[in-house]
């Protein structure tokens, strides 16, 4: 999921976000769920279900081509 058009800043910023202000911030279960819907909402901001796309996409094998971009296989 980490690629040109999203870098890790996007990852950061969603577990940040969801751990909250405190001084210590710790990731629970709750916050660890928060987090992923968020960072569905960041990467698939235009779809109707991002979460649902996200996860789909993940459980997607894609296969690297010579040119370095990704083939949905099958």
């Amino acid at each position: 999921m980490i690629c040109n058009k999203f870098g890790i800043d996007v990852f950061y910023q969603a577990f940040k976000e969801a751990c909250g202000e405190d001084d210590q911030p710790t990731l629970d279960r709750k916050k660890f769920h928060y987090a992923i819907i968020l960072l569905a909402k960041s990467l698939y901001s235009k779809e109707d279900n991002p979460f649902e796309t996200m996860f789909s996409q993940m459980l997607v094998d894609q296969i690297m081509t010579a040119d370095n971009r990704r083939k949905r296989n099958g």
